[in-house]
């Protein structure tokens, strides 16, 4: 653990750089604060996937699944099954993405762990399968936030959404189930805009 000097100057009052840092990743986006118009390129949001996709998780499996939406037709498909206090912020995001889970993700899983390493147990108890799919995608869901502000975008989780059908218009398989929708872009006011003094 750092000593408390290495974080915070007492003599000064200022947090340390490594202070900032977390704060520039953990603090919630400002109220109200929308996207700026530059377009979130294809290579942006993939290296957005592989830098979340990095994140530990439960017996190295990787329930989630996850799709990106900018078309406008797309986004109006979405926004119909979003609440109505989120619909502008999706159709106005240069970007949507769904995230869900693979409920039978270990017929997958299997292939991976081996014989002997518990992967075989998860077809016989689907509670807990489907126990260990959604407690990975929450992770996901937190790391997607934490990547894309890396990367210098912003990801606001969008409230309130038919998640059932969701799921069936956008992922179309009976076994992914949705559990969030974030709205995705370059912030108006730079993510390291924070004062340190």
């Amino acid at each position: 653990m750092a000593a408390i000097g290495e974080l915070f100057n007492v003599a000064s009052g200022r947090a340390s750089q490594g202070v900032l840092g977390l704060e520039r990743l953990l603090r919630p986006p400002a109220e109200g604060r929308g996207f700026s118009a530059r377009p979130v390129s294809l290579d942006a949001l993939e290296e957005l996937q592989a830098l979340m996709a990095v994140g530990p998780g439960m017996t190295g499996a990787s329930p989630t699944r996850m799709l990106f939406i900018s078309t406008p037709s797309a986004k109006a498909r979405l926004a119909q099954r979003l609440a109505p206090r989120t619909r502008d912020a999706a159709m106005l995001a240069p970007v949507c993405a769904v995230v869900g889970y693979d409920r039978e993700f270990a017929e997958q899983l299997i292939a991976f762990v081996g014989d002997g390493a518990g992967g075989e147990s998860c077809f016989d108890r689907p509670g807990t399968l489907r126990a260990a799919a959604m407690r990975n995608s929450v992770l996901q869901g937190a790391y997607l936030t934490l990547s894309a502000r890396t990367l210098g975008l912003e990801a606001t989780f969008l409230h309130g959404f038919d998640g059932a059908a969701v799921a069936q218009e956008f992922f179309r398989d009976p076994a992914v189930s949705a559990i969030f929708v974030a709205a995705l872009g370059y912030p108006l006011a730079p993510l390291g805009a924070l004062s340190g003094g």
